[in-house]
């Protein structure tokens, strides 16, 4: 790959962000005073500067298309760029003076986990507050589909960002250009950012808190202007459009796009569809069953209510919490434990494992045991009525064992700083699955301030493995990945 292309695609993104942040300084502005309004400024400016020069001067070199390896790198390299971006405005408005706290909460944004080291969040400026669910509503769809849309303009224009991002996953084409296909992807996605805001704003928030937490839950975020979350607000109502907005989050975008060109039996025959609606109604269920037994049948409306919103929160990795459900039943929060290894549907904003590599382990398991009885037949794994490739069997299988093995390695560092297994181990799966709180000491109404800093930088580090889908990290370890 040229270096100098990589260069000028590094450049235009971070660029891009840079721009980004002009919401949040009109906020500080009028919010926050003009000497937040003016960190802003200088935020970008150091940003925006330095990669307009970029551009200008490598404004010669001939565009061109990128190969696998090119697409891995650019990957890697542009969520890294854009969270060392996203990383200013904390550090110089003064919210976070330390940088690996600075590193941490940028980190958690992009790559939508919303964990937080922050606490007093009433006491941060308006301007920083909108900063993180830009920085999380950006990351939702992807900051490399953000990149394939904008970068014919640049000449650039490649599948090959598509499939370093989606980690091993079929990435499917709306449309015969990728450009395209990602812009109706974006379209779809502010889409619903705009009808959420709205439906917030009438259950009763003001209007700056119903456009964050409509940002925040539709990239299945779980950031939140309150550190209390959801449980601040105290409305059956926004409780609703919060679950509603996560569930829709947690969906294939590509089958809204479907829905609405009325291809119907597309999407209400998609195998991955009726598992994750299956699994949310069977989770909610045993969740609000076990802690109407542990409350002895009080509170019935409350109780459904809070199950289906952890469970949609944990599941679609969203963490918004409307209470603490570390104090919940054992067998309860065993559940959660689950769905936080488990996440939402492949090609939606949400993170964890995906319920289409449960559906393709599950499967294969089934077939597994019919060869037992049956040795010489041939079993074929179908999804969606069509057969499916064993190269694909095999990727999904390497991605459990990767990802697997991250979650322990992540586990091991945060235990390492003293904290008890149940802390770590939550902290583990929270991060590589990019679901937010966890559980004990790292539970929902906790922050992660209190891991020391090399703790805090690996588990920023752990979000992007996590939200790269594990091949485009390790892809970039191998030796065998840097021969000619």
């Amino acid at each position: 790959m040229h270096g100098f292309l990589l260069l000028r695609i590094l450049a235009f993104v971070a660029l891009f962000m840079s721009l980004a942040m002009l919401p949040s300084a009109a906020v500080s502005y009028f919010a926050d005073g003009t000497e937040i309004f003016l960190r802003f400024i200088f935020c970008m400016a150091i940003v925006a500067l330095p990669a307009g020069m970029i551009l200008f001067f490598t404004r010669n070199i001939p565009p061109g298309g990128l190969n696998v390896k090119d697409g891995f790198i650019v990957v890697f390299m542009a969520w890294f760029c854009v969270i060392l971006v996203a990383t200013l405005p904390f550090t110089f408005t003064g919210i976070l003076p330390n940088y690996s706290d600075a590193f941490f909460e940028a980190s958690s944004g992009i790559t939508t986990t919303g964990a937080t080291v922050i606490s007093g969040l009433d006491r941060v400026y308006k301007g920083v507050l909108l900063w993180r669910s830009t920085c999380i509503w950006l990351g939702g769809m992807g900051i490399v589909m953000l990149s394939v849309t904008l970068m014919p303009l640049l000449g650039i224009g490649n599948m090959q960002l598509f499939k370093a991002e989606a980690g091993g996953l079929d990435v499917e084409r709306l449309t015969p250009r990728i450009a395209q296909t990602a812009k109706l992807l974006w379209i779809i996605y502010l889409t619903f950012t705009v009808i959420s805001a709205i439906l917030f704003k009438i259950f009763g928030m003001d209007l700056f808190n119903a456009v964050n937490h409509a940002m925040s839950a539709i990239a299945s975020g779980g950031f939140s202007t309150k550190d209390d979350s959801f449980m601040y607000f105290r409305s059956s109502g926004i409780e609703w459009v919060a679950i509603c907005t996560m569930f829709a989050s947690g969906i294939n975008f590509a089958l809204y796009f479907r829905l609405f060109t009325g291809k119907f039996n597309t999407v209400f025959q998609n195998t991955e569809v009726r598992a994750y609606i299956l699994i949310i109604l069977s989770a909610s269920a045993a969740v609000a069953l076990t802690n109407l037994f542990q409350q002895g049948g009080k509170f019935f409306g409350d109780t459904v209510r809070s199950a289906v919103f952890h469970t949609m929160a944990v599941l679609t990795t969203s963490g918004f919490y409307t209470e603490d459900y570390d104090s919940w039943h054992p067998l309860s929060q065993f559940i959660l434990l689950l769905l936080m290894l488990c996440g939402g549907c492949a090609g939606s904003t949400s993170g964890g494992f995906k319920v289409m590599r449960v559906v393709i382990l599950f499967k294969q398991a089934i077939n597994e045991m019919r060869t037992f009885l049956h040795p010489r037949g041939v079993f074929t794994i179908r999804l969606n009525g069509a057969p499916l490739n064993k190269s694909l069997v095999y990727g999904v299988t390497g991605f459990l064992f990767l990802y697997i093995l991250t979650v322990f390695v992540v586990t091991g560092v945060a235990a390492s700083s003293g904290a008890d297994f149940y802390t770590a181990f939550s902290t583990g799966l929270a991060m590589v699955g990019n679901v937010g709180p966890g559980f004990a000491g790292a539970g929902p109404t906790e922050t992660f301030g209190f891991y020391p800093d090399y703790v805090k930088v690996i588990l920023g580090l752990a979000m992007i493995i996590g939200r790269l889908e594990i091949y485009t990290f390790f892809m970039l370890l191998m030796p065998f990945f840097w021969k000619k």
